[in-house]
């Protein structure tokens, strides 16, 4: 894990635009998964 990280933080220095629109793909991608685990979660109550 903390080999991947400085890998990653060496990638970010090398190529910081590719970086950043990874960063905002990996937001939009968790702000998503957020609203699809509320649902769940939701799903889930109703269940019970």
């Amino acid at each position: 894990m903390d080999g991947t990280t400085r890998q990653g933080i060496r990638t970010a220095l090398r190529v910081p635009a590719v970086t950043a629109e990874n960063m905002a793909n990996d937001e939009a991608r968790s702000a998503c998964n957020t609203v699809i685990d509320q649902r769940h979660r939701a799903a889930s109550w109703s269940r019970c």
